[in-house]
């Protein structure tokens, strides 16, 4: 063989071996990326196949839903339903970003509002957050990164996936929010969140009301809740015990919020677990979903 041949076929294989190395790195390369990018998610977790299905089943589509600009909302999972009807309805307007208020259930962190800079893990995908409004408002003492807080924070984490369902390509801003707050402290953090959205932002709050009461004695607690919001009386929405909701610090944030954008108050509807399940007598939790325009 000539030694121009031989020089053809060294360089033939040197560069399959070069092609080889080149693969070999991407795909190491590839592969730490998505290890990396699995360690950055927060993990599933409040998810349920089965009742996700039944709410599918049950939904009804809203013909010519208006635009909504906040919602209050469930995470008591029995009620999925209202979150589906809201939530869907809310899919066309296809928002960039939306707030999600809770209650921070087991009062973890030392600031008045929770949250998380991790992505969420889903069976739909992955749930982004906002990272710039995130890091615009952990800039504020009222407001930190609490990750492994806000994992398990069902009121949080059993709502990502409903999100993503519907809205896959809305990021979500999650903010739990202490109920040890004076008026004071919860006036603060919706003038904070003021200042990081505009009217067109939409905000959803995720409240459970009445708790381990019969129907009965919910709807009585309810209809005193309900006054309460449309008369804006924060003070004694402040002074409600879980017999009546579970957030108030959350609700009246929210309430500030739309009052401040002049959107107003729709549509309510109220249900409660003993109704849905057919269990009037026991001791169940009431749902409202309430919609501003």
């Amino acid at each position: 063989m000539s030694k121009y041949l031989w020089f053809l076929l060294v360089v033939f294989l040197v560069g399959i071996s070069i092609a080889v190395f080149l693969t070999s790195v991407q795909q190491k390369q590839t592969a730490n990326e998505n290890e990396v990018e699995h360690q950055d998610l927060q993990p599933i977790k409040s998810w349920d196949e089965a009742l996700f299905s039944v709410g599918l089943k049950k939904y009804q589509p809203t013909a010519d839903s208006p635009k909504i600009t906040g919602a209050v909302i469930p995470h008591h999972l029995v009620a999925n339903e209202m979150i589906i009807d809201v939530l869907s309805r809310i899919q066309a307007q296809n928002p960039e970003s939306i707030f999600l208020l809770t209650p921070n259930h087991y009062e973890q962190g030392s600031t008045a509002v929770i949250t998380s800079n991790k992505n969420w893990e889903t069976p739909f995908g992955t749930t982004y957050i906002d990272k710039d409004i995130i890091n615009k408002l952990t800039e504020s003492d009222l407001v930190s990164i609490e990750n492994d807080a806000l994992s398990n924070e069902h009121a949080v984490a059993g709502l990502v996936h409903y999100f993503k369902y519907f809205l896959p390509d809305t990021k979500i801003i999650p903010l739990a929010v202490s109920n040890t707050l004076t008026l004071q402290s919860i006036s603060e953090i919706s003038a904070l969140l003021e200042s990081v959205s505009t009217p067109e932002t939409v905000i959803v709050t995720s409240v459970d009301f009445s708790h381990y009461l019969s129907s009965e004695e919910s709807d009585k607690r309810d209809t005193l809740t309900i006054e309460a919001i449309k008369n804006d009386d924060y003070e004694l929405l402040r002074s409600f015990s879980n017999e009546y909701l579970d957030s108030p610090s959350a609700l009246i944030t929210h309430l500030l919020l739309m009052k401040k954008y002049e959107h107003s108050l729709t549509e309510i509807k109220n249900s409660n677990s003993g109704t849905m399940l057919s269990e009037p007598n026991s001791e169940g939790t009431s749902y409202f979903e309430l919609i501003w325009e």
